[in-house]
């Protein structure tokens, strides 16, 4: 993160942009990198100014290609996917979400953390990730299931990570109970705890 901040202010240095977030997810998000990990993040502007969306795309792809030494940045999560836009305006962020935003994003999305400058913006896009996230519909729980399984049936038996009875499990198990409980959090082992407190039940039962 820190690297990240301090990359963008030395870019950005003496241009007049402002009111920019980056929405963190996955291992990032939840402050977990562990070795080979990437940076999964969405850039988004809080207005639909050209000229600043050009000159933080410009920033954006400079930080990625320095950051790359170290790191190595996804920025394919971005609504629309990989051939949209790689600065998403406030405005069109938000109508993504409410109008195409789709199960499996809900997932994701239920760890993203809100990084910015500016307090008024990473609270509008906090509370618009709420919303997509723990307004899910009825058929939540079997598409999540589904997904899942389609998962599991795309990889080997002895990978532990995605396979049956992996550590994508854990995650999965998570990231469902933490939306259908409402409960916020990013980092998986804080949100264990979290869960602890909850009344014992069955998670998969609604």
């Amino acid at each position: 993160e820190t690297l990240l901040s301090e990359t963008l202010k030395e870019i950005l240095k003496n241009k007049k942009i402002k009111n920019f977030a980056a929405v963190f997810m996955g291992k990032l998000a939840g402050k977990e990198i562990s070795y080979h990990s990437d940076l999964d993040m969405i850039f988004v502007i809080d207005d639909e100014e050209y000229e600043d969306s050009a000159v933080l795309t410009k920033a954006v792809q400079e930080a990625v290609q320095l950051l790359k030494r170290s790191y190595e940045i996804d920025l394919r999560l971005r609504p629309d996917g990989k051939n949209a836009p790689l600065v998403s305006s406030f405005q069109s962020f938000s109508k993504y979400l409410k109008i195409k935003g789709e199960n499996w994003e809900r997932l994701i999305y239920s760890k993203a953390r809100v990084y910015s400058f500016y307090p008024e913006l990473k609270k509008k896009l906090k509370d618009v990730i709420d919303d997509f996230v723990y307004q899910y519909p009825e058929n939540f729980k079997k598409n999540i299931i589904e997904m899942r399984k389609k998962i599991v049936d795309n990889f080997p038996a002895e990978n532990f990570k995605k396979h049956m009875g992996g550590i994508m499990d854990i995650e999965f198990i998570a990231e469902y109970t933490k939306t259908v409980r409402k409960i916020k959090g990013s980092n998986y082992l804080n949100l264990i705890r979290k869960m602890q407190k909850v009344e014992k039940r069955d998670f998969w039962k609604e």
